[in-house]
């Protein structure tokens, strides 16, 4: 069975993104009422620390860099938990159809292939 079908997976993954969204919502608001910012503003702010770009176009207040620094440190570990997440699907996935083609490539008849130079070699596999 594939990984990306499998539903504990599946579930880490909406998991995280449903995370990742939450603490961008609670670091606009937070921000928004702490600075005074417009909606906009404090969506990039958050958006921009929490993918660890940073923002420098305005300087917030003492209070904000207090809540930033907790903010970051726990969305940055989110944010890299879900990339660990999608790139394992990914890769499982590469995974069981590079199996599946080399299960299928073994009925061929007495291993013998055409390779990509138009020549014909044998085949060793390895499983």
């Amino acid at each position: 069975m594939s990984r990306i079908n499998d539903n504990h997976t599946m579930f880490h993954m909406i998991f995280t993104m449903f995370t990742i969204v939450l603490l961008i919502s609670i670091g606009a608001i937070t921000v928004h009422f702490l600075e005074g910012w417009s909606w906009i503003d404090s969506l990039y702010w958050a958006v921009m620390n929490i993918v660890t770009i940073g923002d420098t176009t305005k300087t917030p207040s003492v209070l904000t860099k207090m809540f930033a620094v907790v903010y970051v440190l726990f969305g940055v570990a989110v944010v890299l938990y879900g990339l660990l997440q999608i790139a394992a699907v990914v890769f499982k996935v590469n995974e069981d159809t590079v199996t599946h083609m080399i299960k299928q490539s073994k009925s061929l008849p007495k291993k013998v292939v055409k390779n990509t130079h138009h020549t014909i070699r044998k085949m060793k596999y390895k499983i």
